[in-house]
């Protein structure tokens, strides 16, 4: 399986000012399913890094099925949750087997 998750940090606070070094302090990540209420999210994890969320979110071993996502900044103040994006989780079949190939060459005159 490849996740791969991705998202531009805000350069900005809600009142217009730049964002200070060390003001972010890290990120969240919250999961709710497909059929749940929007902006709630009963599964969370904190992270640090794009590459740490997707390997946060592998680790959660959702059962099959279709999620919403949303992240929001973490600091003194924690932001609003971003616009959610859906994913599913799907099972991956096994590879075929006893796959054969036969060639058989014409007779020599």
């Amino acid at each position: 399986m490849s996740l791969v998750i991705t998202w531009t940090p805000p350069a900005q606070n809600t009142d217009g000012t730049a964002i200070q070094p060390g003001e972010i302090t890290g990120y969240e990540v919250g999961v709710r399913p497909f059929s749940g209420t929007p902006g709630t999210y009963p599964t969370t994890v904190p992270v640090t890094s794009a590459s740490e969320a997707a390997t946060a979110i592998e680790g959660l071993k959702l059962p099959m099925g279709e999620y919403a996502a949303a992240i929001r900044t973490l600091g003194p103040s924690d932001s609003a949750w971003s616009s959610e994006t859906t994913f599913k989780v799907a099972l991956i079949p096994l590879a075929p087997t006893d796959f054969r190939i036969q060639l058989t060459l014409p007779a020599t005159l």
